[in-house]
């Protein structure tokens, strides 16, 4: 709640300044679109490091269809909990998370992605989501999710049982 508060009260103060120095609308968006390409992706880094630290907490949480709370969880419930502490309201389902944000290559997946995998039925739609904790060069990444055997883990995309039931990855930040 803190780091909410935090960053708003210093992105207000950035804004105000910029408009007070900026002369014209020309002007003010140089000066934004400067600020944005200089600021936001370390700010982005910032907020997704803290996403997963803070999933990071949960590991080992038992797994339970439909949770969503502390002491336990299902896949969406856990991306959806953590998130929320960060000011992001998830969806509550899966499949409606993999509607929600926009979809990205999976060349370009970054740490605070989230990545969706078929059902057990694989049949193309979205029924597992996770959130990436790592990408590698290729394509792989590692993530940690609600699964039903080991409840709240980290897993790597090219294990066979993920590889072969990828689906899509999106950008919630």
């Amino acid at each position: 709640m803190q780091f909410r508060k935090l960053f708003i009260l210093l992105f207000s103060i950035l804004l105000s300044n910029i408009f007070l120095f900026a002369r014209n609308p020309k002007q003010l968006a140089e000066v934004t679109d400067t600020i944005k390409s200089i600021y936001l992706p370390p700010l982005r880094k910032v907020i997704a490091d803290s996403v997963i630290n803070y999933g990071k907490l949960f590991l080992n949480t038992p797994y339970q269809y439909g949770a969503c709370g502390i002491s336990n969880f299902d896949c969406s419930g856990f991306t959806s909990h953590v998130f929320r502490n960060f000011g992001y309201n998830l969806n509550r389902s899966s499949s409606a998370q993999a509607q929600q944000f926009p979809s990205i290559d999976k060349k370009e997946i970054k740490p605070g992605d989230l990545v969706f995998f078929n059902g057990r039925s694989r049949n193309g739609r979205v029924g597992h989501v996770g959130i990436v904790t790592e990408a590698h060069q290729g394509g792989d990444f590692d993530f940690i999710h609600a699964s039903v055997s080991g409840g709240v883990i980290v897993s790597n995309s090219s294990e066979n049982y993920y590889q072969r039931r990828y689906v899509k990855a999106a950008r919630v930040l």
